[in-house]
């Protein structure tokens, strides 16, 4: 019989940020999306997942795409492209919801985590306002 007394705790820690005012960006280098920045400090090496979601992305004008990528401590881990297929779904005003995700093993210490993002012309909105938040979760796993 297996003894449960020596099956150690797990003592997972969890850390969040949002945005929730709508934004947008001209920028056709990456720059820092507004309220997509998070620096949380873990007491020792831990599996870390990290889950960026970006709600109710739109462009405006046909054929330009979205950029956005996760920096984990400066270095990208995930990145996304969005492009407008056609003129109707410009009509349409298409929304988009992107999820960018990484599981990383990080050391103990302070790291941060941000979301950037650009256009090659025009202009990117989020609608966090309007249609939904913009957000960064955490879960560290010691191990």
């Amino acid at each position: 019989m297996a003894r449960l007394d020596f099956v150690p705790a797990i003592h997972s820690k969890t850390f969040y940020c949002y945005g929730s005012v709508s934004v947008f960006t001209t920028s056709t280098a990456f720059v820092d999306m507004p309220d997509m920045s998070l620096t949380f400090n873990i007491n020792k090496k831990s599996t870390c997942i990290i889950v960026a979601k970006i709600g109710c992305v739109d462009q405006v004008t046909y054929g330009n795409f979205i950029a956005t990528r996760l920096l984990i401590d400066n270095v990208e881990e995930d990145s996304s492209t969005f492009n407008a297929l056609d003129a109707a779904e410009i009509t349409a005003r298409t929304f988009v919801t992107i999820v960018l995700s990484k599981s990383k093993e990080l050391s103990a210490g302070s790291h941060t985590v941000k979301v950037q993002w650009c256009i090659d012309a025009g202009t990117a909105y989020n609608y966090g306002a309007t249609y939904g938040v913009r957000s960064i979760s955490v879960l560290a796993v010691p191990g």
